[in-house]
Parts: C-alpha cells; structure tokens; sequence
C-alpha cells in the first residue's frame, strides 16, 4: 500500500511531475536515496514509472528505467526486485519485437515472482506474454495465456482496474480474429 512507503513516495511523484528522473539525486536532506534504504521502495515506484512511460509511448525513457532496475535488482535480495526488472524488460522486447528476449525475461519473471510474496503481479506478465502472442498471429495461444485474466473478469467484472484486466484488449482481439465474436462481446 502507497500509505507504507513513506516519503519516498512522495520524493518520487514530486520529482517526476517536475520531469527528474530521481535516481541518486539527493533529496531534501543532502542524502542520496540509493544509500538510505530505500531500494525496495525505489523498485516499486520504478516498475510504475516504467509502466508509465511506455503507455506514454516514450520507450527510451523506460529503457532508462529498466537498466537500473536491472542493477539494482542485482544487488537485492528477493525475487520481487527481480521480477519488477525483468517484466520491464519483457514488456519493452515485446513491443520492439524481440520475441525470444521477451519470452526468456517472461519466463526468469515468473519463476521469481512464483517464488516470491508478489504473486499478485503475475497478472502483468501474463499480459505481455499475451500481447505478444496477439502480435505474433498466435491467437489460440494468446487465450490460452490470457485465461487466467479472462476468467478472473468473468468471476467478478467489476474487478476491471488496469493491473487486473490489462490484458483483456488483447484477449478480445484474439477471439475476433478468430471468429468468436460471442465470446468477445
């Protein structure tokens, strides 16, 4: 919960409405936030900002992201550091086209998350793995990834934010090419 991060939180939506990166800046107290503890939490905001920045269509600026999480997370202990790096990762190959890059980080992603008390963001990953499935014309295997998404919608539709549901554009477009118009309505 944002309401157990603390001023970290904070720092970090501060700095990036004011268009900071916020890594190893120093923060209000001359300190820099890498050396004061505060890696879970920088992982956390930082999976997010990545997120944001690649709806945003700025996939350099995930880039950016993704690189260091990827450095921090190898000097972490924990499986959720490691699955927040490489789903960024994943996701990122994924658009540029990079199926076999996309497929590998997916795969090192969940077995971390499978792993870890994060299992709750396997959801992410299920969807990339989806829209990459969607891209590539493997419509049968998309909804079969997706599955899981689609029936956790169907069980409780009200229970659409974009974390839980986020691959459900992709299932729909899998179903219409292949036909099952009923299904997708």
């Amino acid at each position: 919960p944002a309401a157990e991060l603390g001023p970290a939180l904070g720092r970090a939506q501060l700095a990036h409405r004011q268009g900071r990166e916020g890594e190893g800046q120093e923060d209000e107290d001359g300190e820099d936030e890498q050396d004061n503890g505060e890696d879970s939490e920088w992982i956390f905001i930082s999976y997010h900002r990545a997120m944001v920045e690649m709806w945003l269509g700025d996939f350099p600026a995930a880039d950016r992201i993704a690189d260091q999480m990827m450095e921090r997370a190898a000097h972490l202990d924990g499986d959720v550091s490691l699955f927040s790096a490489l789903s960024v990762r994943s996701a990122l190959a994924a658009y540029a086209g990079r199926v076999d890059e996309a497929r590998h980080a997916a795969r090192i992603a969940l077995d971390a998350s499978n792993r870890s008390e994060g299992r709750e963001l396997n959801g992410w990953m299920v969807a990339n793995i989806g829209f990459l499935e969607v891209s590539l014309g493997n419509y049968e295997a998309a909804l079969t990834e997706l599955r899981p998404v689609i029936d956790g919608l169907l069980a409780d539709p009200d229970y659409s934010e974009i974390i839980v549901a986020s691959g459900v554009s992709d299932a729909v477009e899998a179903m219409v090419r292949l036909g099952r118009l009923d299904e997708a309505e």
